[in-house]
This record gives C-alpha cells, sequence and structure tokens, in this order.
C-alpha cells in the first residue's frame, strides 16, 4: 500500500484524467476517509511547483457547503508526485450522470445549477477562479447536493500541460481564454452557461466537428436556444443561458450571486418536472391564491428571494401576527408593511461605481459589527446610528436605516442574497432591503437580540439576553418553535443542528426543524464565544484561554489545547489550520488534532476572531492596529494603524480589500495584499 507524507494511504484507485489519477485514502492520523489527487509531472518545474503550492493553499481557504474541502497537499518524497488530500464525496460526478441517465428534468437541473451558482458566488467573493469548471468537476452526492471540484488546481495545469488541458475542457472554454488571458470570475460564468447549457438539453452548446470547429463557434458562433433543442424550458431561462453564454464578459451577468438569483425566481413548473421525483431539498411555498412547487438549493439560498420581494411583501402589508413564546420572550409581532418601498433595487446600489481604491467613511458614532460585504456595498452598524451601506469601491454613502432612532444590538447582521437580519436596541429583529435600506419586517421581542442571527432556508433564528431562542419561519410569518432554558451569545447552522453558545458555559446542539436538544457540551470560559462548524467539528474559544475541538454529530471532544487568555478562534479553518486569537499571540493549530504550528506576537490584546482570506491571516487587536500575517509561516505582510481608537472589529475580507470599523465611528477599506490605505 503506498503511503504518502507518512500519514495517507491509498486505498482505492478511482480514475484517472487529464491531470492525473484520484484515490480514495485514508488518513492515519485521525482515521478520516479521504480522496487523493495525485497530479502528474510532465512538464513541471520548481515555479509550477510553487504556483501549484500557492493556488491549492488559496483553495484550502475556501469553506463553503458547495465546495469539496481541501485538507493537506504535499510532495512524494519518493518521486516528486504532488498530491492534494480532500474530502470524500460519496457521489458521481455530473459528466457520469448525463452519460448514464441523460439530462435530468428542468427543475432538477436549475436546482442544480443554483447550488453551484451560490459556491461559485462564495468562491469568487473571496477572489478565487475556478477556470477549468465543467461537469466532471461538479459531485453529486445521494442527498443532492452538488460540489465542486478542483478549485486551485487550473492555472497549474494550464502551466504545466497546456495542450492536454485545451483539448480536455475545449468545450466549456470561455473565448477570451483562446487569447491566452488568465480568466476572471466572468470566465468562470462562461463556462457555467456551457456547463447549464447541457444540464438541459444534454448536449454541449456548440456541434462542433473537431478542435478548431469548437474554437471558432466560441468565438463567433451564437448558440442554439437551449428551448429549440428541448421542449418545457422557459424563456427567461433561455435568456439567462444566452447572457452566461455572451462572446464579451461584460455582457455576461455581473455576478454568480446575480445567476443564484434570477434562477430560483419562482416560476410555475411544467408538468414534466411535477412528475419526476427530485431531490430532498423540495418544498411546497404558496404563490398568490394558488401553490407553486419550487426547487431549494440548499441553505445558502434563502427563501425570500426565491418567493421573489414582491410576493414576499405584498402577501399582507400591515398584518401583525402574534404567537406565544416560553421562558423570557413573552410575545412576537411580525409586520409586514411597507409594501410600497417593496419594488426592484436600484442598479447604482447594487454594484461598485468605480475600481476599488483605499478609502475611509466616518459616520460619528462607534462601530460594533464587523462589516458585511454584499452585491456592490459594504453594510455595517452602529450601537447608535443603525446600520450604514456605502460603495464598497469608493466609500460613497448609499443608504441609512435608524431603527427609530436605535442602534444596532447584534453582532455583525446576517445578509442573505438581498435581505439583510438585524437585530435593533429597541428588542426587534429587522428584515432589511440590502439595496435600498427599507425596513421589510420585523419581530418583537421583549429582550435585546445580541448575537448575529443565523438563517436556514426558510428559517431565522434567534436569541439573546433571555432565556430563550427563536426559530421564526419567514415564509408563513409565525414562530416553528422555541427552546427554553438558554441564554445565546452566538448562533451557527451548519446541516441540519443549529449550534448554540451559550453564557452558561455550553455548547447546545439542536434539531433546526424540531428545536429538539442533540446534545450539550461544557467549555469553561465560553461566554460571549461563537462557535465555529467545519467538516463535521465545532471549535470553541474560552475566556479561560481553551480551544475545544467537539464532534458536531455526538458532542464529544476530539481534543482540546491551552492557548492562554482569552481565546477567539477564526471564523472557519483555512487550509487544515485554525487559527486562534489569545492574549497578544495569535496561534495556527492543525485543525485535525490541535498541534500548534506556528506563533506570532501581535504586541496588543486580540479581542475579536482573526479572518481567514487569500493566503493571509488579519488579525484585529484592541491598540487600533491590524495586521496581515501569512497563513503558511506566521511571518508579518503588513500592519495598519489606526491613530485615535483603541479598538478594531472583525475584518471581513472581498475580493482585493479589507474593511473593518473603530470605535471612533471610522470605516476603513484597505488593500488587502498590501496594507495601503486611504491617503489624506
Amino acid at each position: 500500500m503506498r503511503v504518502l507524507a507518512d500519514r495517507y494511504e491509498l486505498v482505492r484507485f478511482i480514475g484517472r484524467g487529464g491531470m492525473g489519477e484520484v484515490w480514495e485514502g485514508r488518513d492515519r492520523l485521525i482515521g478520516r476517509r479521504v480522496a487523493v489527487k495525485l497530479l502528474r509531472p510532465d512538464g513541471r518545474d520548481a515555479t509550477a511547483t510553487a504556483l501549484f503550492i500557492r493556488e491549492a493553499n488559496t483553495a484550502g481557504a475556501l469553506h463553503h457547503p458547495g465546495v469539496v474541502t481541501v485538507f493537506d497537499l504535499g510532495e512524494d518524497a519518493a518521486d516528486g508526485t504532488l498530491f492534494l488530500v480532500m474530502e470524500y464525496v460519496d457521489g458521481r460526478d455530473l459528466a457520469e450522470v448525463l452519460r448514464s441517465e441523460g439530462p435530468p428534468a428542468v427543475g432538477v437541473a436549475v436546482g442544480w445549477a443554483a447550488q453551484v451558482a451560490a459556491a461559485l458566488a462564495r468562491a469568487h467573493a473571496e477572489g478565487v477562479v475556478h477556470r477549468d469548471l465543467k461537469p466532471a468537476n461538479l459531485m453529486l452526492t445521494a442527498e443532492g447536493a452538488v460540489k465542486i471540484l478542483d478549485f486551485g488546481i487550473a492555472r497549474f495545469a494550464d502551466v504545466t500541460s497546456r495542450s492536454s488541458r485545451v483539448i480536455g475542457t475545449l468545450a466549456y472554454m470561455p473565448p477570451e481564454r483562446f487569447d491566452e488571458q488568465g480568466g476572471d470570475a466572468r470566465s468562470d460564468l462562461y463556462s457555467f452557461g456551457c456547463v447549464l447549457y447541457e444540464l438541459l438539453t444534454g448536449e454541449i452548446p456548440f456541434d462542433a466537428s473537431g478542435p478548431v470547429a469548437m474554437m471558432n463557434a466560441h468565438l463567433r458562433t451564437p448558440p442554439p436556444r437551449p428551448g429549440l433543442r428541448r421542449d418545457g424550458v422557459p424563456a427567461a431561462l433561455d435568456d439567462l443561458v444566452l447572457e452566461l453564454l455572451a462572446k464579451d464578459p461584460l455582457r455576461r451577468p455581473e455576478s454568480a450571486e446575480a445567476v443564484g438569483r434570477r434562477l430560483l425566481a419562482p416560476a410555475q413548473p411544467s408538468p414534466e418536472d411535477r412528475a419526476v421525483a427530485r431531490p430532498a431539498a423540495t418544498a411546497t411555498i404558496p404563490a398568490d391564491e394558488a401553490e407553486t412547487e419550487l426547487l431549494l438549493a440548499g441553505p445558502t439560498l434563502p427563501a425570500p428571494e426565491r418567493m421573489g420581494r414582491r410576493r414576499f411583501l405584498g402577501v399582507a402589508g400591515g398584518i401583525a401576527a402574534a404567537v406565544a413564546v416560553g421562558g423570557g420572550i413573552t410575545a412576537a409581532a411580525l409586520n409586514l408593511g411597507r409594501d410600497d418601498r417593496a419594488g426592484p433595487s436600484s442598479p447604482v446600489a447594487r454594484t461598485p461605481s468605480e475600481p476599488f481604491r483605499p478609502w475611509r467613511f466616518k459616520a460619528g458614532r462607534p462601530w460594533n459589527t464587523a462589516p458585511v460585504v454584499t452585491g456592490g456595498l459594504v453594510i455595517a452598524g452602529s450601537d447608535s446610528e443603525g446600520l450604514h451601506a456605502v460603495d464598497s469601491a469608493t466609500g460613497a454613502p448609499r443608504w441609512a436605516t435608524s431603527f427609530n432612532g436605535f442602534g444596532v444590538e447584534s453582532r455583525p447582521p446576517t445578509v442573505i442574497d438581498d435581505v439583510v437580519y438585524v437585530g435593533s436596541s429597541d428588542n426587534k429583529l429587522y428584515a432589511v432591503d440590502a439595496a435600498g435600506g427599507s425596513e421589510l419586517w420585523f419581530v418583537v421581542t421583549t429582550n435585546p437580540l445580541s448575537p448575529a442571527p443565523a438563517v436556514a432556508g426558510e428559517t431565522v433564528f434567534v436569541g439573546g439576553r433571555s432565556d430563550a431562542v427563536l426559530a421564526v419561519d419567514i415564509r408563513k410569518r409565525k414562530l416553528r418553535w422555541s427552546f427554553v432554558g438558554v441564554h445565546a451569545s452566538g448562533l451557527v447552522v451548519s446541516g441540519e443542528s443549529l449550534y448554540i453558545a451559550g453564557v452558561d458555559d455550553k455548547v447546545h446542539a439542536l434539531n433546526t426543524a424540531t428545536g429538539e436538544l442533540r446534545w450539550t457540551f461544557a467549555a469553561n470560559g465560553l461566554a460571549g464565544r461563537k462557535p465555529v462548524v467545519s467538516d463535521g467539528v465545532v471549535y470553541v474559544g474560552g475566556q479561560d484561554g481553551r480551544v475545544h475541538a467537539v464532534d458536531a454529530a455526538a458532542g464529544t471532544e476530539r481534543w482540546s489545547y491551552t492557548a492562554g487568555k482569552r481565546a477567539v478562534v477564526t471564523s472557519a479553518p483555512a487550509g487544515g489550520r485554525l487559527y486562534v486569537g489569545a492574549g497578544n499571540v495569535l496561534r495556527a493549530l492543525d485543525a485535525a488534532d490541535g498541534t500548534p504550528k506556528w506563533e506570532f506576537d501581535a504586541q496588543a490584546p486580540i479581542t475579536v476572531e482573526p479572518t481567514v482570506a487569500q493566503g493571509l491571516v488579519y488579525v484585529p487587536t484592541q491598540a487600533g492596529d491590524l495586521r496581515a500575517v501569512d497563513a503558511a509561516t506566521g511571518t508579518q505582510r503588513w500592519s495598519f494603524g489606526v491613530q485615535g481608537t483603541w479598538a478594531v472589529t472583525p475584518v471581513t475580507a472581498a475580493q482585493s480589500a479589507v474593511y473593518f470599523g473603530t470605535l471612533n465611528g471610522t470605516l476603513f477599506a484597505l488593500d488587502a495584499a498590501t496594507g495601503a490605505g486611504p491617503t489624506g
């Protein structure tokens, strides 16, 4: 049996592709089933190896249900073979599904495509481009979920084996790649359009006789509408596919997020769709006076956008629904007024007005939440001025919502597609239109809601300074369940579980559908620490300085590590590592067993969670400094100091920028790679 790095056993050969071999493997250290990709060494030199490590590290930082997680990478000492260790996905790739079963029902194809769009949106927000999207790189699980493979590998393959790569993926290659351009997010959208075309029709967009003819078709020939090749494809879907396949990248949709919204817009299903058995992710949602069956594409794509904002707000303008709640929160009311402000969003507010340059925005009041970046906007909360939205590229103000003079209580707000969910100090949970800032509805409680709301599917979960956690049905405007007996300081949804960090120094796992308690784990000093859930593990840090890794299914401890004073952990492990701030020290721990890898002295207390993006760990300190540390080595790349303040909010990284607020009321946008800030 071949063993890589004295750790990964190659158990069973799975297949061979243009880039190398794929094996089922076993991680000896923790007994985990993994997938191992061996990359062929043809044409590789030291530069290509460095490129592989850099690209794979970047891909490893991606964490999304629709992306196959990269656990580890390396070079086999025996023969120099490069290898990737990944999450093992029990399923089939969509190329095999299409070969064996033909195209799925239109509704199922749209559901699969919507899942891919959601994963691409997350990757593009992190500055990661796939460059080789095709059905063979999309895995369909037995539960109906679709996951993207091979982020970070295409660029390496392009350098080491260009000719084979071109032949292997020619049917899905955007026109600009034939000019040897590197490709960007809109290049991925073209390839995504080719995949969607094939899912809808069973055929690739262009029927060409050879490579040269195929290249010419991509460059010059408009594809026929999918509806001409298959009955039952809606005209709106035809239009979307043709936009995705535009020769000019600027004529394609603006983002994968926008594509996902269009895919999930309500539509009456065809008779064919109604007759086909669907994956588990299906639901019946009322529309007008009839029942319309819609395909749900996973927990990252919430109900309001699937329903359409006009439908969602127009159901019962001004109606209030009272629900009984136990334990501290005595009543809640859902107000669905302001229908006159529920029209289409302004396009000016949906995209940045200019290319990014560092900026600052002064609100005059302290920021108390991490910024959220969505739709070309940066949205952040102030403890006395509500929400502010500014242009992500320039810092120009777009809108502000004050909640009748009350400030933001929950930290941070939660944004799902076009809706911002935020708790205010007037004891209400608000749903706000992200594009224009108008209030869509609110839930009244008798206590402030401190942790960020958690949203999954059609449910928003809230908790705070009371002894109850609520699950509110967004669509039906009523309480689904309440869990009494825990004062929540942090909420996270993963899969079918809601994980609650309580001020009682315990982590509670609940069933999201019923509120039934699955397990409780005691962790001293947990108060105020949000749990982090990744790859079946719940990570929590406590004020006692300990970090715990807990099995997400069973609630049993896998390992613990004493980091020091007041441990705070990253939002998610990246590249197989968990980054922990404790006292003045940032540490990198092996996410599998808690083994420390390196330490970095930030020279000031780290009181909020570090952020990992594009190979860097961004570390805010209580002294008002932001430090960027190399995630692999622990060496400082740059630092940025803010005069006149003593604390920085958690950082949000998106594309080439990092955003954060300070307690002197300033919101900053810096160059993520260099730390360059605004001048003047």
